[in-house]
């Protein structure tokens, strides 16, 4: 359940590097482009020890977090070659195949013999990340743009173009990903419950994958199951998380995961039967900051009683602009000015957690507020908010903020100009239409200022948005890798496309465009034409939304 912009940090990492080797960026590359003569072609790459023997997956599983490691890779060759380097680019991604570093690799190989017609070779060679860490038990490693160098005999004369390496003697195959595999199959999971509003009843609970260590990556099937209260759930193309909503206090599920069709080397650490906890009440009482009595505030939040009292509770204030509150009583604020107050209450002990919100008034309001509302129009995707002022007196204008998921991350999404001097109900509208990409609750709130500068929150509402489906295949982008920037998409599944409007963006590990939409493939092309070569090279990814769905295309620059 993780949403976001990733910045790679290319690092450049070497083993027992040839001195000189990589003075021109050109060295780096084999010539000339396609030269493939199937010397030294990497088939197989794994984590190994020292000595090349392979891991398992429990032993990569309990290795802890790690900055060194070995890897063996198994190789073919049609020749005898002398003094053999190695350059590839090494991916670390998340459980999820999402990319978290990227490091180019350098490594002295030396002689290698030739192979013969089913034969293989290997080399293990050590990986030190310096700074950088990688956990066997939730990344997963890759190889990408492997080439081999090697020398026409056995002297090699670091001091010449190139490291002493003669252009041609090398081996460039074809731009595949290598996954680094280890021996077995490992994989758990947990789950967690929403944080409920005052006032709401029904639980949320998310079930997610916590460890996944070993089998066939980076194409994944994950099948969810559940029994809930004798009735079964079945996802079989899921995700790494599933939610199953709206759940009373006492309902009783079973959990299930299987992915790929193997069972994990190890047991489920999750218990076998999941009852829905029953929920907790306060009561409270509050005073506001009143400036009549006194200059200091002098507002207070007091929970008089809980429901059970016998649980561990966990309490987390904060101010309307996220401040955290620390008080030596929890149960106890004092000296509050007027304001939004937010606390979050978790049971220890069950995992139910609660938000609850006080409004405490300083001054009379400027706006008086007759009605808000919020609505998701799940055809054309837009949260829609409106709301009715009975007065207003000085009003400039409404801010509308939101925040995804939690309460935590409240962002300025839109300003709305307000009427001013008003004694009649004035309407106003206000359309999100640039929601996340998955779903989830999404809540809004609005920040009414005066003409003085000061301001006021609104209550906070809220809208759960359905995600949009992620597709693979439906489009394809050419020529990949692009040498000379000029690249096209086009529609490869007819099926799934019915002539929606197109919004698109690309993403580089440095930067991002805006989000832009157009009427067809032809107008994207045309932008496209003019955004690809201002593109840095290497990896970059074109995003592509229609009506509820959206794809991810991974493209080369070269």
């Amino acid at each position: 359940m993780k949403l976001f912009k990733i910045i790679l940090l290319l690092l450049p990492l070497f083993g027992l590097a040839l001195e000189g080797f990589g003075q021109n960026s050109d060295c780096e590359e084999c010539r000339p482009q396609n030269n493939q003569r199937n010397n030294f072609i990497i088939q197989e790459a794994y984590l190994s020890n020292s000595s090349g023997v392979r891991l398992t997956a429990e032993q990569c599983n309990t290795s802890g977090i790690v900055s060194e490691f070995w890897i063996t890779l198994n190789y073919t060759s049609n020749q005898s070659l002398d003094n053999v380097k190695l350059l590839f680019d090494l991916l670390i991604n998340n459980a999820s195949g999402a990319r978290v570093d990227s490091l180019n690799i350098e490594y002295f190989v030396g002689n290698v013999a030739r192979t013969n017609a089913g034969q293989q070779n290997s080399v293990t060679i050590r990986i030190d990340l310096g700074n950088k860490t990688f956990n066997c038990s939730n990344q997963v490693l890759e190889l990408l743009n492997t080439r081999a160098f090697w020398t026409s005999n056995a002297n090699l004369n670091p001091n010449g173009p190139c490291g002493g390496y003669a252009p041609g003697l090398c081996s460039n195959p074809p731009l595949v990903i290598i996954p680094v595999g280890v021996d077995g199959f490992i994989y758990d999971f947990d789950y967690v419950l929403s944080c409920l509003r005052e006032g709401e009843e029904r639980l949320d609970i998310t079930f997610f994958i916590t460890t996944l260590v070993g089998g066939n990556r980076p194409l994944l099937n994950i099948k969810w199951t559940f029994d809930v209260n004798d009735i079964i759930i079945t996802e079989a193309n899921g995700g790494f998380s599933y939610t199953i909503f709206d759940l009373d206090p006492k309902d009783k599920i079973i959990p299930g995961l299987l992915i790929n069709n193997k069972t994990s080397d190890s047991l489920f650490t999750i218990p076998p039967i999941i009852t829905i906890p029953d929920l907790f009440n306060i009561e409270s009482s509050f005073t506001n900051d009143d400036q009549n009595v006194s200059l200091a505030p002098n507002g207070s939040i007091v929970i008089d009683d809980i429901d059970p009292d016998s649980g561990e509770y966990l309490f987390f204030w904060t101010d309307e602009d996220g401040n955290i509150l620390n008080s030596e009583d929890p149960k106890n604020l004092t000296g509050l000015t007027g304001g939004v107050y937010s606390l979050t209450m978790i049971d220890q002990e069950s995992g139910v957690c609660i938000l609850y919100e006080f409004f405490l008034n300083a001054i009379p309001l400027p706006v008086s507020f007759e009605d808000i509302s919020i609505n998701f129009n799940n055809p054309k995707r837009i949260a829609e908010i409106t709301w009715t002022t009975a007065k207003e007196w000085e009003n400039s204008h409404f801010e509308v903020q939101r925040s995804f998921q939690n309460l935590n991350n409240w962002t300025n999404i839109g300003k709305v100009e307000g009427m001013g001097f008003s004694d009649e109900p004035v309407y106003y509208k206000f359309e999100d239409k640039d929601l996340p990409l998955v779903g989830g609750n999404l809540y809004y709130r609005l920040r009414q200022v005066d003409y003085s500068g000061k301001s006021e929150l609104t209550k906070v509402l809220s809208v759960r948005t359905s995600g949009l489906q992620f597709t693979q295949g439906v489009w394809r982008a050419y020529p990949n890798p692009t040498a000379n920037g000029q690249m096209r998409v086009s529609l490869l599944d007819r099926n799934e496309y019915n002539e929606e409007s197109l919004t698109f963006r690309l993403i580089h590990p440095t930067s991002a465009t805006e989000s832009m939409t157009v009427s067809n493939e032809d107008e994207m092309n045309e932008i496209l034409s003019i955004w690809v070569p201002k593109f840095p090279k290497g990896l970059f990814v074109v995003e592509i939304r229609w009506g509820q769905k959206v794809e991810h295309i991974k493209v080369l620059k070269k």
